[in-house]
């Protein structure tokens, strides 16, 4: 085969390959006519919004229910006035403290029979009648514990006089200074507690038992 045969059977080549990617171009559906894309419009210059603070919840302003509340009990916003919460705890507090002794007198052990008698401590409280005569009452404020423990103490100090209770208190108090500041605590922090503690418990010490009543 000579070189222009070779030559233009390239050039049939070409061409009917040409012609095929032409037909396949025409066969293939334009998808914009079916689904056309709206253009999208840019801004030319980009546009920042300030946001601003949110003025009513830095200032809440009054709003329609709060103006069905009493004015002479809330303010504005619905709220009860400070006067009258100030008013009322210290109403509840005298309320307390009239009714509830922070510790009592002696009370006779029937006392704790009559106020757990439907109780499911009622066996627990027939045990303890059968070994204790008398009870004190403590107010219950959440320091009920540490005041019936701490006055108990004080009280068996000055009734027995025992000199090895008293000298073992004072050491563990004392030790308890040096704990405390391993421990974090600044010496001014509990150095009025601290100091009080030692000078009553040395004072109830030298009381005279016949005489301590008055104090206990």
């Amino acid at each position: 085969m000579s070189e222009k045969q070779i030559d233009e059977g390239h050039e049939i080549s070409k061409i009917s390959a040409i012609e095929n990617f032409e037909e396949s171009q025409e066969s293939i559906v334009d998808i914009n006519k079916i689904h056309p894309v709206e253009e999208k419009q840019i801004p030319s210059s980009t546009h920042t919004e300030v946001i601003q603070p949110n003025q009513q919840a830095i200032n809440p302003q009054p709003n329609e229910t709060s103006k069905c509340f009493n004015p002479d009990y809330f303010d504005e916003f619905g709220r009860p006035k400070y006067e009258d919460v100030i008013q009322f705890e210290n109403q509840l507090r005298a309320e307390i403290e009239q009714s509830s002794p922070l510790i009592s007198d002696k009370l006779q052990i029937d006392y704790l029979i009559n106020e757990f008698k439907e109780s499911n401590f009622i066996n627990s409280v027939l045990e303890i009648t059968q070994k204790y005569k008398y009870i004190r009452t403590v107010r219950r404020d959440g320091n009920c514990f540490y005041r019936a423990f701490m006055f108990r103490l004080f009280e068996e100090l000055s009734q027995k006089k025992n000199s090895k209770l008293h000298n073992d208190v004072v050491k563990v108090v004392e030790e308890s200074k040096s704990l405390c500041e391993k421990n974090g605590y600044q010496w001014m922090v509990f150095e009025d507690f601290y100091n009080m503690f030692i000078s009553e418990w040395k004072f109830v010490f030298q009381l005279d038992p016949l005489n301590s009543a008055e104090y206990m």
